[in-house]
């Protein structure tokens, strides 16, 4: 699924939800790739979604090509957008227990050691 969206300092964005629908035991990872990379910053853009749960993804569109956007649709109107050609691909695949288990692990020492660390500034 996915839902289009403002952030509170104006950023155009769109969020993607993977999610895995629990058929299986097995976990699988992701990434996330687009045609135009300096254009878009998709966060994360891989990881393992468990099964059963939900993975978010935020798509932001740089600032620059924000403003080169909306300068087209205000010469142009809805046709300059109507033709882009910026796509996005989601590729998928099943992952051993290990690996999945070895990723996560990772991902939420990192997450301690982020909160650690902004305590710290506090």
């Amino acid at each position: 699924t996915r839902g289009d969206d403002k952030s509170a300092d104006g950023t155009a964005r769109c969020v993607m939800t993977l999610t895995h629908p629990g058929n299986s035991k097995n976990h699988l990872a992701f990434k996330v790739k687009t045609t135009q990379p300096r254009r878009y910053l998709v966060r994360p853009n891989q990881g393992i979604v468990a099964p059963g749960s939900s993975e978010t993804v935020n798509i932001l569109l740089v600032e620059k090509d924000k403003q080169m956007l909306l300068q087209s649709f205000d010469r142009l109107g809805q046709s300059a957008l109507d033709h882009s050609k910026d796509k996005f691909l989601v590729q998928s695949a099943v992952v051993d227990d290990s690996f999945a288990k070895n990723h996560l692990e990772k991902k939420a020492k990192l997450s301690e050691e982020s909160v650690a660390g902004s305590t710290a500034e506090v």
